[in-house]
């Protein structure tokens, strides 16, 4: 018999004897057949085991292997091979089956009957290299890499980080194994994921790249690429994947900021997809929005394109969270490029949604976070307003962030906005010659904010302001009018200088 023939018998039969099932429970009388057994009385072994054979009803196809193994060691290698013959003709899906098998193999090997060893041998080897065993490996494979990508849950604090490298490693050992193509259209598509869950979104687009070639008749190649067309069409299978693929190699794209590819390949998927296909159609139309960069478009064309895309998403999934945080995102695009009017109004429009759980999405954007863009969208509110000189609304927004939002981020900043909007309102009116209304304002501030600052700022601006209008009567030659409006400028300095003895604007009095 060939060398290569006999190390492969060989191989093949230590393989088997080393991954031999554990026997089952032992019995008093099992023990004393493999104390037998150990002591190398086999023919005591037999008898006891012959004995085993009629008393016992269960593990009768264990018994008859060590019986023919026993055989086999007292050189009785005709009467294994009868023993080898009933487990593999009458205990078919047996776990000793097998090794039965290869026993007899052995069995005619001492005999030198390598003929018929040699067949048995020969139809093992096929075995395992048929498609059937080589499928049953990749499953191995395929249920070790899920378990290695897989994220834990919250409580399993005992499990380790998903493995996307290693995870790969193993889809690409699948794919030597030449499995059939149910297996490699999951296989290839799981490479990308791979690549794009570990971060490295190179290889995950040229692993996207390959899976489309393979399983999607109407990819035409990368978006730069010279091929326009697919003469082999009709002989490309229609991969279950190939729409994920698509979506998520738009993906990977879009995080190397290809956008314009990505955007690219978003409108094709979009033409392409059935409409029952409704998850992956909401996330492609989502992604497509990221494409021009929403919140923060690079120019006026995405600016106005971005928004476009992301108020007919809003208007196409009401019931998608992600419609919540775009129209936020619409008002930061604007303000983004100090467009007040139209932010303020994107602002006004979001703060009128509602959050429900019954949305879809919500884990993109929780209760919780839509809790922190209200906030957010509040504050920004009173900014816009005051930014507009409209203090009267400023201040009304920013009261109803520090009554609704009590422990907000920016309710100590919206307490100084309502300040800063009422001590304003007085500046714009003197710069107005408003003055009594001014002096009604800031009388009132000072009223409500004795500790501020800025009080006695205001009560030097009193003098000044009554200084002013005595210099004014003085020039219309109004002397008594001019004398009155000076004495209150005293009156004013006197009351700053006795309250702030020791500050600047004492001194300039």
């Amino acid at each position: 018999m060939k060398p290569f023939v006999v190390a492969l018998i060989m191989f093949i039969s230590s393989t088997v004897f080393s991954n031999a099932q554990s026997p089952p429970q032992a019995k008093i009388s099992e023990k004393d057949v493999r104390s037998a057994i150990q002591n190398k009385q086999f023919s005591d072994a037999i008898k006891l085991l012959d004995s085993l054979l009629v008393t016992e009803k269960d593990n009768i196809d264990y018994y008859l292997y060590l019986k023919g193994l026993c055989l086999f060691y007292d050189s009785k290698y005709a009467e294994a091979i009868k023993i080898c013959d009933e487990i593999i003709n009458k205990w078919t899906e047996s776990a000793w089956n097998r090794k039965a098998i290869f026993l007899k193999a052995n069995c005619l090997l001492q005999q030198k009957n390598f003929i018929e060893a040699e067949k048995i041998y020969s139809q093992e080897v096929q075995r395992l290299l048929s498609s059937a065993r080589k499928e049953e490996i990749a499953n191995i494979y395929f249920r070790f890499a899920e378990e290695v990508s897989r994220k834990p849950e919250k409580n399993e604090l005992d499990v380790p980080p998903p493995n996307y490298q290693k995870a790969y490693g193993l889809y690409k050992k699948i794919l030597d194994l030449e499995v059939g193509e149910g297996m490699k259209d999951e296989v290839m598509f799981r490479l990308g994921r791979m690549m794009q869950l570990s971060g490295n979104f190179s290889e995950a687009i040229n692993e996207y790249h390959l899976y489309l070639k393979d399983f999607d008749p109407d990819w035409t190649g990368p978006t730069d690429s010279p091929e326009l067309y697919r003469s082999d069409k009709q002989n490309v299978l229609k991969g279950k994947n190939r729409f994920s693929a698509r979506y998520y190699l738009s993906e990977s794209q879009l995080a190397m900021d290809l956008y314009i590819q990505a955007r690219i390949n978003l409108e094709n998927l979009l033409n392409l997809i059935p409409k029952t296909e409704d998850k992956i159609i909401r996330d492609s139309r989502y992604l497509l929005v990221k494409t021009y960069h929403i919140p923060q478009p690079r120019d006026i064309n995405e600016l106005e394109l971005g928004v476009k895309s992301a108020k007919k998403f809003i208007e196409d999934f009401p019931d998608d969270a992600r419609s919540i945080k775009l129209a936020y995102e619409i008002a930061q695009s604007y303000d983004f490029y100090a467009r007040s009017e139209e932010s303020l109004k994107a602002y006004q429009e979001f703060l009128k949604l509602t959050y429900k759980s019954t949305m879809k999405e919500t884990e993109s954007l929780t209760v919780e976070n839509f809790e922190q863009l209200k906030m957010s969208a509040t504050y920004k509110l009173g900014e816009l307003f005051l930014a507009r000189k409209d203090y009267t609304n400023a201040i009304e927004i920013w009261n109803q962030y520090v009554a609704q939002f009590q422990s907000g981020p920016q309710w100590t900043e919206a307490q100084r906005g309502i300040i800063n909007a009422e001590f304003q309102k007085g500046v714009d009116l003197i710069a107005q010659e408003k003055y009594d209304e001014a002096k009604a304002t800031w009388n009132k501030f000072i009223e409500k904010y004795p500790l501020d600052e800025r009080t006695r700022q205001i009560m030097f601006a009193f003098g000044q302001l009554h200084y002013h209008l005595a210099e004014q009567a003085e020039a219309k030659k109004l002397a008594t009018e001019a004398e009155s409006e000076y004495k209150k400028a005293i009156a004013e300095w006197e009351k700053l200088v006795s309250k702030y003895p020791n500050v600047e604007e004492s001194s300039l009095a």
